[in-house]
C-alpha cells in the first residue's frame, strides 16, 4: 500500500473514531436528558398526590370530630395512615391536635395564665435533657419584657405570639439540638387555645404537676377506656383526688376537651423519591370548617 493511500486511511478511521464519539457522547446526553425527564414528571406527579392528602385528611377530621365536642385519640383521625396506594404512589400520613401539647404563646399572656406554664416549660425541657438555664431563656425570649429583645439573634424578636416553633432557633444562646428535642411536645397556637388532656402528652402532665412520668401516664390511664367530656370532668376525675396543689398547677379556662388545632405531616413515595409537607389545620368560627393555615415542605 503505498503512503498516500495508508495516510488517507488512517485519517478516514480518525474520522470515523470522532463520528462515534460525537454520536456516543449525543445518546449520553439524551439518555441524562430522558433520565432527567423522567426524574421532574415524577416529582411533580408525587406532589400532586401530595396535595390530594390535605382535603382527604380534612374530611376524615370533619366526619371524626365536632366544634365543642370532646376529642379523642379513640377517633380514627388518630390512627396513622401507612402505604396507601395512590396510582405509582405509596402515601403515608399522621394527624397529631396541637392542643395537646405545650402552647409556647401561653408564656405571651402571664396575665391570664399565671407562672404555670413557665415551670411547667422548664420541667419539660429537664425530662428532654435541655438545660435548666436555656429552657428559661426560651421561656423569656417568649415572654413579654424588657429583656425580650436582647434575647435574640440578629434578627428582631416576633411581634407578639410565635408563629411557628421553628422561630424559636433565632434565640440567641439556644441550640438546634435544644428546640428538636421539645418541638415533639410543643405548638405555636393562639395564646387563648387551651390544652386537651384526652390527647395530651404524659410527659406533660408530669411537667404541669411536677411528677415523676409514669406515675402522670397512669393517672391519664382512664381517659382511654373513657375519655375527659370536659373540663370539670379531668379536674373531678383526676386533679381532685391529688389535692389543691394540682388544681393550682392549671389555671382556669386552661382545659378544655375539645380541640380546634390539628397538625398534619404528610409523605408521599414514588420512584424512590419522597416528598413531604407539614401542614397545620384549624376548624373555624362560626362555621365549624377546618382549614389549612399553615403549610411547609419537610427535607426530602
Amino acid at each position: 500500500m503505498s503512503a498516500p493511500r495508508g495516510m488517507a486511511l488512517i485519517n478516514a478511521l480518525i474520522v470515523v473514531a470522532a463520528l462515534s464519539a460525537v454520536a456516543v457522547a449525543l445518546l449520553a446526553r439524551g439518555d441524562q436528558a430522558r433520565e432527567r425527564g423522567a426524574a421532574q414528571g415524577a416529582a411533580d406527579q408525587a406532589r400532586l398526590h401530595l396535595a390530594a392528602a390535605p382535603p382527604m385528611a380534612i374530611a376524615l377530621l370533619a366526619d371524626d370530630t365536632e366544634p365543642d365536642a370532646p376529642v379523642h385519640l379513640d377517633q380514627d383521625w388518630a390512627t396513622p395512615r401507612r402505604d396507601m396506594e395512590i396510582d405509582r404512589a405509596e402515601l403515608d400520613w399522621d394527624i397529631a391536635d396541637l392542643q395537646g401539647r405545650f402552647n409556647v404563646n401561653w408564656l405571651t399572656e402571664p396575665e391570664d395564665w399565671g407562672d404555670a406554664p413557665r415551670a411547667a416549660l422548664i420541667r419539660l425541657a429537664g425530662a428532654r435533657d435541655v438545660a435548666p438555664e436555656r429552657a428559661a431563656r426560651i421561656a423569656d425570649a417568649v415572654t413579654p419584657g424588657a429583656n425580650r429583645a436582647g434575647l435574640w439573634d440578629a434578627a428582631a424578636p416576633p411581634d407578639g405570639p410565635i408563629l411557628d416553633i421553628a422561630e424559636l432557633r433565632d434565640i440567641d444562646g439556644i441550640d438546634d439540638a435544644d428546640i428538636d428535642a421539645l418541638a415533639p411536645l410543643l405548638a405555636a397556637l393562639p395564646p387563648e387555645a387551651q390544652l386537651n388532656p384526652n390527647t395530651m402528652d404524659p410527659a406533660l402532665f408530669a411537667a404541669f404537676l411536677g411528677i415523676d412520668a409514669d406515675f402522670a401516664a397512669e393517672l391519664l390511664e382512664p381517659r382511654e377506656a373513657e375519655p375527659f367530656t370536659d373540663a370539670a370532668d379531668f379536674y373531678g376525675r383526676v386533679l381532685e383526688p391529688l389535692g389543691e396543689e394540682a388544681l393550682e398547677a392549671f389555671p382556669d379556662g386552661l382545659i378544655d376537651a375539645g380541640s380546634d388545632w390539628f397538625e398534619l405531616r404528610v409523605a408521599v413515595r414514588l420512584d424512590n423519591a419522597r416528598h413531604g409537607r407539614k401542614l397545620v389545620l384549624h376548624r373555624t368560627e362560626p362555621d365549624g370548617d377546618i382549614r389549612v393555615v399553615l403549610s411547609l415542605p419537610e427535607a426530602e
